[in-house]
């Protein structure tokens, strides 16, 4: 994921190609309107276990497009909202969209959980620790069912992560850190963190059985999940080869990738879901 949002839209506008359309100064502005149209929508893709394929939870992913119907990548408008001040908005419409879309999924069903990508912004942002409280109480939810995922990729002053993400966790939220292996965490500071679990950048998954570096670093975060008792999820899971290999180095891992469904509608889920 990005800082917010995890993985890119296929075959979004790029960075470059909005600049040069719209310029760098309307940029945001287009971005701005786009939310306020209301043309920001959620799509979910299965967390699958790989050992039986049964479906525990969805990553909510959010998806924009602009005035001409094209999609934007969330690179791009997450990045926009960054830079312009208005990144808090996207994460209260993507929470309070999952949490009702999800809601069917989630009652009654404690095995089952849904992911949210939060910015290190969103984070350290008491009001939002509020914000997510009321939603999820508000559609007869239970905090444990919500994963909150962050980047590892940050910048934010470590105590001070820290610090909030424990005030997420004392209320019942769970943490995953996105895009595991592609930042500059190591053992000491992924130690401290307050975290359940480390999802491996799908780049590594990509080069199994093509890379040997690739396979390395699969087998070494591994390792690292298990020492550190943390729950593995692969991502970018797309052949039966990589999730083979993925079952074999950790029969507790969790999948995500085009092999057990892609990114769809909260009304199309269902017919995603591995038998």
């Amino acid at each position: 994921s990005v800082a917010m949002l995890g993985a890119l839209s296929g075959g979004g506008i790029s960075l470059a190609v909005f600049l040069y359309r719209y310029g760098p100064r309307p940029f945001s502005e287009k971005v701005r309107q786009a939310i306020d149209d209301g043309r920001l929508t959620l799509v979910y893709q299965p967390l699958v276990r790989v050992h039986d394929r049964k479906m525990i939870g969805v990553e909510a992913l959010a998806r924009l497009t602009d005035e001409y119907g094209e999609n934007i990548s969330p690179d791009v408008f997450i990045k926009m909202a960054e830079d312009g001040g208005f990144i808090d908005r996207i994460a209260r419409i993507v929470i309070k969209t999952a949490l009702r879309e999800m809601r069917s999924n989630l009652q009654g069903a404690t095995n089952f959980h849904c992911g949210i990508n939060l910015s290190t912004n969103d984070i350290l942002d008491p009001a939002l620790c509020d914000f997510l409280d009321q939603e999820v109480k508000s559609q007869g939810l239970d905090p444990r069912q919500i994963i909150l995922e962050v980047t590892e990729r940050s910048t934010a002053d470590p105590d001070q992560l820290i610090s909030s993400m424990e005030t997420f966790r004392q209320r019942g939220y769970a943490f995953y850190l996105d895009d595991f292996g592609t930042g500059y965490s190591n053992l000491s500071h992924l130690a401290q963190l307050p975290i359940s679990g480390i999802k491996l950048d799908r780049m590594f998954t990509q080069a199994i059985g093509k890379e040997a570096m690739g396979s390395t670093i699969a087998e070494n975060v591994c390792s690292v999940a298990k020492a550190l008792k943390l729950q593995l999820i692969v991502e970018g899971i797309e052949t039966e080869e990589q999730a083979a290999y993925v079952d074999d180095l950790s029969p507790t891992a969790i999948g995500q990738g085009w092999l057990y469904g892609k990114p769809v509608p909260a009304n199309k889920l269902q017919r995603h879901t591995p038998r």
